[in-house]
């Protein structure tokens, strides 16, 4: 009676003073170990059910419910000896074929997992963990659809079987239907508010859902419920990050980093997160801790390349972009990176082939066409480095640097009315861009519009007035303008700050 109630503890008082009457009982022995398997001391009740064995070596229930002791202890060889003597002994009983098929599964023995299963359906269709089994078993091999029909088939028998709503979730999820899987873990949460396993895939999926917060949420349940929960903290940490919270994210990767300092995963990420802060240096050490742990991880070395891009270090970053490269040839980020580092070495024709190599895997990203632009421009090519800014700008019209660049040729070419305007296009997202007030003053001089000049160069001294060639260019508009003893000054200002003409 206090078994069926849950009352554990009571359950176990009970049979130890039934065996302090008759040791050689062997239904309080087993009785005992089901207490005690519930109590989650498991090496006493392996002890009890050894007993029982002992005196009933043809109790079935007892080698059943061993063996599914030791699934829980995870020893699932030993666990399927206990079920084959279980069968052995009663082949109509559907309990241990079921249980049997879950060790299998444990052990990733897919296709003997779902013989067993099947076969304790034929002997009882009835049972909701055969048909949850059953389902298990198909999703292990790529049978969703028929995994989803079996746990139907579960839940029509038993609705509030935890396990079985959030192993149709994982169904759903794998065929993409995540409406419908988020529905099913929150089914599942519904029933058991402390279903970790519920509040984790709810988590996981509102993640790659891009909602950040929401997945936050869940995740923290996990983690309250299981602090050292590592995919909890891992999928935590990737929230965090994407969601723009990259001291968070740098703390729960430290977390993680000193539960196992082998993770590289946590290593990468709080490379990720430090980069985002701008903290290259920091990132730099990161990344190389985790290719101490795989010299050969493409992510890795394509991260510790673009942390010494930051930091101007570009021979060392075209070769961690090489070594990347020949690792994972279709990743257009890589040769994106590596064509930037050759730009700055001043290897343009091998720039340009990187940045075409980064095209053809994807045509569509604004800073490729950008870098080629840039790299075109070196190369005296202008209308087609124009042609690669169009595109760049066509595809993120949001990128100042992109209409700076812009501006630059097409003050090279000469055409001054168009540089205005790639100039004003950047200073309307940035009115402060002292690249792009520069350029304008340019344009500006270029077309005899001194005293427009003489403005957006002032507002430039105005933020930096430490900056000689504004001072250098100051002069010569005000040279233009006929302001002789004002422009005299403004050439000296430049000198006094080390402008060299």
């Amino acid at each position: 009676v206090f078994f069926n109630l849950n009352l554990y503890e009571a359950a176990y008082d009970c049979y130890e003073k039934a065996l302090q009457i008759s040791p050689s009982y062997a239904d309080a022995w087993f009785g005992k170990g089901d207490a005690l398997s519930q109590l989650k001391r498991y090496d006493e009740a392996l002890a009890c059910f050894d007993k029982c064995i002992q005196l009933d070596p043809s109790n079935v229930a007892a080698w059943n419910n061993k063996g599914a002791t030791l699934v829980v202890m995870g020893r699932y060889e030993d666990a399927l000896s206990c079920y084959d003597e279980a069968i052995k002994r009663a082949p109509n009983y559907a309990m241990p074929w079921s249980n049997k098929a879950e060790a299998l599964l444990y052990l990733g023995m897919y296709e003997n997992a779902l013989n067993c299963s099947k076969q304790s359906l034929e002997l009882n269709s009835n049972s909701s963990f055969g048909w949850l089994i059953n389902g298990k078993a198909l999703a292990a091999k790529g049978k969703y659809l028929d995994a989803i029909e079996s746990y139907n088939k579960s839940l029509a028998i038993d609705s509030s079987n935890v396990d079985t709503w959030v192993s149709k979730g994982n169904a759903l999820k794998m065929l993409g239907r995540i409406d419908e899987a988020l529905e099913n873990y929150k089914k599942a949460t519904e029933i058991n508010s402390s279903s970790i396993e519920a509040w984790r895939e709810m988590g996981i999926v509102l993640v790659t859902l891009g909602k950040n917060q929401e997945a936050i949420e869940c995740l923290d349940k996990v983690i309250a419920l299981n602090s050292s929960d590592i995919i909890a903290w891992e999928s935590k940490a990737t929230a965090q990050s994407n969601s723009g919270q990259y001291e968070n994210a740098i703390q729960s990767y430290e977390q993680l980093i000193g539960w196992n300092s082998s993770n590289i995963l946590a290593w990468k990420g709080k490379a990720n997160a430090q980069s985002n802060l701008g903290q290259y240096e920091n990132a730099l050490a990161s990344y190389e801790k985790a290719l101490d742990l795989d010299p050969s991880d493409p992510v890795a070395l394509k991260g510790m390349a673009e942390m010494q891009n930051k930091l101007g270090r570009f021979s060392d970053a075209l070769e961690n972009f090489e070594k990347a490269s020949a690792l994972d040839s279709a990743d257009a980020n890589i040769w994106k990176g590596m064509a930037y580092a050759q730009l700055n070495l001043g290897k343009y024709k091998d720039a340009l082939d990187s940045y075409n190599k980064s095209i053809e895997i994807n045509p569509y990203d604004a800073a490729t066409w950008n870098g080629k632009g840039m790299t075109l421009y070196s190369l005296g090519k202008y209308e087609d480095a124009l042609d690669c800014y169009n595109k760049s700008v066509a595809a993120d019209a949001s990128n100042g640097e992109v209409w700076n660049n812009r501006g630059v040729l097409l003050l090279a070419m000469g055409n001054y009315e168009m540089a205005l305007e790639s100039y004003d296009r950047s200073l309307k997202m940035n009115p402060e861009d002292k690249t792009a007030l520069n350029g304008k003053a340019n344009a500006l001089m270029s077309l005899g519009r001194y005293e427009e000049a003489l403005e957006y160069i002032s507002s430039v001294l105005n933020n930096d007035p430490e900056d000689a060639a504004t001072w250098n260019s100051k002069g010569i508009i005000l040279e233009k303008l006929g302001r002789k003893s004002e422009a005299i000054a403004a050439f000296a200002e430049a000198k006094k700050l080390g402008y060299i003409s």
